[in-house]
């Protein structure tokens, strides 16, 4: 037991370096990608026709990325004065049943996200004349990774009520 729960938090925390790692390497590229272009139209007086594009598609991939991690450290805005009224015990049913719906909503996202992906593999970007599809992959990925925090959230919630009743005389 104690091993399959260690190489389970293993897998989280490599998943979620792996995601701080895309996250700060896309917050770089978008940094660089954007100083060019102002060097290039302010020094040369010669604008570059692909950063804008790419600093917007970079910016897309970010915002999704970014969103991994904030949901991770349940970050996102809420509004939860009603909620802070109630006990711990109805505090608790309401966040399963949050964290059910949200799981609900994930899944329906990615069963619809193939679709979607499907019909913009044939459109190219403007300047880049890449498949829109890689910039709209940035939603299901962001899905997944979200599924996964919440798969690993209950994984935990499980392992730790059953390590709490196994030490109760």
């Amino acid at each position: 037991m104690i091993r399959q729960k260690s190489g389970v938090y293993t897998i989280k925390r490599v998943l979620d370096k792996a995601v701080d790692t895309i996250v700060i390497i896309l917050m770089a590229m978008i940094v660089i990608v954007v100083s060019i272009q102002v060097f290039s139209r302010y020094v040369f007086n010669n604008p570059l026709t692909w950063s804008e594009e790419l600093a917007r598609y970079l910016f897309v991939w970010i915002v999704f990325t970014a969103s991994v991690v904030v949901f991770r450290e349940n970050r996102h805005m809420s509004v939860d004065f009603f909620v802070s009224l109630f006990s711990d015990s109805i505090r608790k049913k309401l966040d399963v049943t949050v964290n059910l719906i949200v799981t609900v909503f994930l899944i329906v996202m990615i069963y619809t996200s193939p679709e979607i992906l499907t019909v913009t593999m044939r459109q190219l970007s403007p300047t880049l004349n890449i498949p829109m599809a890689a910039i709209y992959c940035a939603f299901p990925a962001a899905l997944l990774l979200m599924l996964a925090e919440l798969t690993f959230r209950v994984l935990f919630y499980f392992a730790n009520s059953i390590h709490e009743e196994g030490t109760q005389p």
